[in-house]
């Protein structure tokens, strides 16, 4: 399960790697902060 969620929070940066920094770094956080959740 956790892998599946860092996999999806890893991906959705990538999609976001055109984003101003920032930005990326937000979409970051709050991907691995919901992992952090499922745990």
């Amino acid at each position: 399960m956790k892998g599946n969620c860092v996999k999806s929070a890893l991906s959705l940066w990538r999609h976001h790697i055109g984003s101003s920094d920032h930005r990326r770094i937000a979409w970051i956080v709050i991907s691995f902060a919901k992992c952090s959740v499922v745990l």
